[in-house]
């Protein structure tokens, strides 16, 4: 099992689900997957946790995939799997938030003409957001619901509410720089 290419190991694995065959695989690549995870999470605990995880995680994506490159296709599902844990750990810590410095007197009560055109700009290019962009970043900077609230609420995938959202804060950054 040792001498085999990688991808035998990949198909094997995939015919038997024997985890002897996907531990040497893994084995193959442990370095490489706790050095990027290391890389971008920034401390070496979680990146040995994350490390342990992905073998599950490799366990249950590698059985259905075509793969061609393993390393090139490992790479990225390290890298990946990492982002998604920075950002939740990110989303817990903004949970933490000053609410005086969210809610500050300025944003509701403008002091000057320029806040007030822009609250009413950003008004404006909200409402040529498409509906579900529109409800997706209300919800999300308006009434702080994360994103498994808003995929319950509007009863859509958790990645779809990600996808709103992003186009949904790009396309009004554009229409506002255009105003």
């Amino acid at each position: 099992m040792v001498n085999e290419s990688d991808i035998d190991l990949v198909k094997a694995f995939q015919k038997t689900e024997n985890l002897e065959v996907l531990a040497v695989l893994f084995g193959r690549y442990q370095s490489m997957i706790y050095g990027v995870c290391l890389k971008y999470l920034k401390d070496q605990e979680r990146a040995k946790d994350v490390t342990m995880d992905l073998f599950e995680i490799l366990k249950r994506r590698l059985i259905d995939k075509k793969i061609s490159n393993f390393k090139s296709w490992l790479y990225v599902l390290v890298k990946n799997h990492c982002f998604e844990n920075l950002r939740k750990s990110n989303k817990e810590l903004t949970k933490d938030y000053n609410a005086a410095l969210m809610y500050s007197e300025q944003v509701f009560h403008p002091d000057n003409v320029d806040d007030e055109q822009a609250l009413n700009q950003m008004h404006e290019c909200l409402k040529k957001l498409k509906q579900n962009q529109k409800e997706c970043v209300r919800l999300f900077y308006l009434e702080s619901k994360n994103y498994q609230e808003i995929a319950t609420i509007l009863q859509i995938e958790w990645n779809k509410v990600r996808s709103f959202i992003q186009n949904g804060r790009r396309n009004l950054k554009n229409c506002m720089e255009k105003k």
